[in-house]
C-alpha cells in the first residue's frame, strides 16, 4: 500500500536559474489487497512559497464503487465553480458565505420540483424565505418597511409581529 505507480512531474527555472517543481500528478496504490485494491491520484502546484501542496486529491472510498474527493490545500483555499454547481446528495459547511454584487438569493429545491427562496437585500435591509413557486412570502424581515408585498408573516424593526399583513 502507499507504493508510486505514476507521476508527472511539471519543473522550469525560478527567476534566479534554480530549479523549482511547479505542479505534478502523482498515482499511489492506496490499497493493495486482491479484490480491494484502490488508487488515489493527486494534483499538486507550488503554492505562493514554492513548496507544492496537493489541490486536488482523488482517492479510493470506504465502500464499492466510492471515490472521495478533496479540493483544495487548507481554509484560505478558494474553489471557484463557473457556472451551476449540482449536488447529488448532501452539502455540510461550518460557514457558508454568499457574495453578490445586487441582492442575493439561495433557492432550495426540492425533489418534487418545490423552490424555496433565500433572500437578501442591503438596499432596504430586507431578508427572508418564501414559496418561489406561489411567491408567498413565509418569513420576512424589514428593517425600514418600505416595500410593501404578500406576506404570511412579518416581523418588522422594533419587533412588530404581523400575521398576513402587507
Amino acid at each position: 500500500d502507499g507504493n508510486l505507480v505514476g507521476s508527472i512531474i511539471f519543473q522550469g527555472e525560478d527567476d534566479a536559474n534554480n530549479s523549482q517543481t511547479y505542479g505534478s500528478i502523482v498515482g499511489v496504490s492506496q490499497e493493495t489487497g486482491s479484490g480491494t485494491e484502490g488508487g488515489k491520484i493527486s494534483i499538486s502546484v507550488a503554492s505562493h512559497d514554492g513548496e507544492t501542496k496537493a489541490g486536488l486529491v482523488i482517492v479510493d472510498g470506504s465502500d464499492e464503487d466510492e471515490v472521495d474527493v478533496t479540493i483544495g490545500s487548507g481554509t484560505g483555499s478558494v474553489t471557484t465553480v463557473a457556472g451551476d454547481l449540482a449536488v447529488a446528495r448532501q452539502v455540510t459547511v461550518e460557514d457558508l458565505h454568499v457574495s453578490v454584487a445586487g441582492p442575493a438569493r439561495l433557492d432550495l429545491i426540492d425533489t418534487g420540483g418545490q423552490t424555496y427562496r433565500f433572500f437578501a437585500r442591503n438596499s432596504d435591509d430586507v431578508f427572508g424565505i418564501y414559496d418561489a413557486t406561489n411567491t408567498q412570502t413565509f418569513f420576512r424581515y424589514t428593517g425600514h418597511a418600505t416595500l410593501a408585498s404578500t406576506k404570511l408573516a412579518l416581523l418588522e424593526a422594533g419587533g412588530k409581529v404581523g400575521i398576513g399583513t402587507t
